[in-house]
Parts: structure tokens; C-alpha cells; sequence
């Protein structure tokens, strides 16, 4: 009886050896499929982001652009605003 045990004991080792060899092997596989893939993924990541760094630097450029005339028409028209003002001030009886 004892050694019905021993041989079942060997028999369900062995076999969760093969299932387990065969397991490491499918995993192995699936990896080294996997591995290709997702450096192409990373290279596309790394393109975006270039690209995305490429498009930072327009905007940075257009708001520089656009800073200078936009500082210059809040200067007049707040020039023009006080000269309103000083106007008004004048005309007003006292």
C-alpha cells in the first residue's frame, strides 16, 4: 500500500515537473513574441513625444510673438483711458 503511495507521490511529481517545464516554455515563447512589440511601442511613445515637444516649442514661439503687441495695445488703451478720464475731469463744472 505504501508503495502504491510512493509511486503516485513520483507520478503526480513528475508530471507537475512537465506541466511546469511546459508552462516556463509557452511563457518563454509568449515573452520573446511580446518583447519586439512593445519596443515598438516604446519607440512610437518616444515619437509622439518628440513631436509633442516639437509643438511646445511653436506655441512657446507664437506666445513670445504674440506678447509684444498684445503688452503695446493694453498700454495704449490704457493711456487712452486716462486721457478720457483727465478729460472728463476738466470738463466737469466745479
Amino acid at each position: 500500500m505504501n508503495c502504491q503511495f510512493d509511486e503516485f507521490r513520483t507520478d503526480v511529481n513528475r508530471r507537475f515537473g512537465e506541466v511546469r517545464s511546459d508552462l516556463d516554455q509557452r511563457f518563454g515563447e509568449v515573452r520573446s513574441d511580446m518583447d519586439p512589440r512593445f519596443t515598438e511601442v516604446d519607440r512610437r511613445f518616444s515619437d509622439v513625444d518628440y513631436r509633442f515637444g516639437q509643438v511646445d516649442r511653436r506655441l512657446d514661439i507664437l506666445d513670445r510673438r504674440m506678447e509684444h503687441p498684445f503688452m503695446w495695445m493694453v498700454g495704449i488703451q490704457f493711456s487712452v483711458l486716462i486721457a478720457v478720464i483727465v478729460a472728463l475731469i476738466r470738463l466737469s463744472p466745479r
